[in-house]
């Protein structure tokens, strides 16, 4: 489960296939306006019989700015010592409290990831309209997907 506040839920899928292994979460992050900064945080195996790896998965929220940008940080760390490189794809949705999809749904995708390194890359996006800046700062809902691929080979 996520690491969260007690005002956050969420849940995690974990699925394995002849190509890799599958986690999603899902969860909510409620009224970042008032508690400011809320980091989502979560540490995960593949338990791979073939090549076994270790992740480190935070994504920093934080509310609107003064100057009307939305910023949330991911950063996905592999964590084992493993000697084969894998291939990952990340796909962050988020939608606002108006159920406003934000950030494009932007995917990820890195091949030849190796033991300790990191994927790190900030969603931005520009927030112009006060009742938008409210719907982002009340409550956001995250749908969060990681595949580790190309561990069989």
């Amino acid at each position: 489960m996520a690491a969260a506040s007690s005002d956050e839920c969420g849940y995690l899928i974990r699925k394995s296939s002849d190509d890799g292994h599958m986690f999603t979460y899902d969860f909510t992050v409620e009224e970042l306006g008032d508690k400011g900064p809320w980091t989502f945080h979560e540490e995960f195996q593949t338990n791979c019989e073939s090549n076994p790896t270790s992740w480190l998965c935070e994504i920093q929220f934080r509310k609107v700015s003064d100057y009307n940008i939305a910023k949330v940080s991911l950063s996905l760390r592999r964590t084992d010592s493993g000697d084969n490189d894998v291939c990952v794809s990340i796909i962050p949705f988020i939608k606002d409290s108006a159920e406003r999809p934000l950030f494009k749904s932007k995917t990820f995708d890195m091949r030849d990831v190796s033991a300790g390194h990191a994927i790190v890359e900030d969603l931005v996006e520009d927030v112009k309209f006060p009742h938008l800046r409210i719907h982002f700062n009340r409550k956001l809902y995250v749908h969060l997907s990681i595949s580790i691929i190309s561990c069989h080979e």
